[in-house]
């Protein structure tokens, strides 16, 4: 019995499994994020937003990646008014420091919306 001898090793035939190729998620651009997720978060309660409601403006937190007519949709489709302009604010991440770790808060994006004169908007 030899160790280094050659024996005739039979090759079998390794059948490869067979691969079904699905079809990858469509990236979906940002002027249909509307029919994804909700462009609104929720209503941006604060004196100075307060105040806006004297002049028929209410301010919205929306979705970082919306643009002002799918706010503008989004108001309009929800409560059923009718909107004349729409403004929008980013405001950046603070850094905050904890010891010795830094970390970033998240950007946040605030909508201003002018509503037609004699609408006004019930939030609660």
């Amino acid at each position: 019995m030899s160790i280094f001898s050659k024996k005739d090793k039979k090759v079998e035939k390794v059948l490869k499994p067979q691969i079904k190729v699905v079809a990858k998620e469509k990236i979906v651009p940002a002027k249909h994020l509307s029919s994804i997720v909700s462009v609104l978060k929720k209503p941006w309660v604060s004196e100075k937003a307060t105040n806006l409601g004297k002049h028929n403006q209410y301010v919205f937190l929306v979705d970082k990646r919306s643009n002002k007519n799918e706010v503008k949709e989004e108001i309009r489709r929800r409560y059923g008014v009718e909107v004349t302009s729409v403004n929008t604010v980013r405001k950046q991440g603070k850094v905050k420091r904890y010891r010795n770790f830094l970390s970033r808060q998240e950007l946040t994006k605030k909508a201003i919306v002018t509503l037609k004169a004699g609408q006004k908007l019930e939030i609660v």
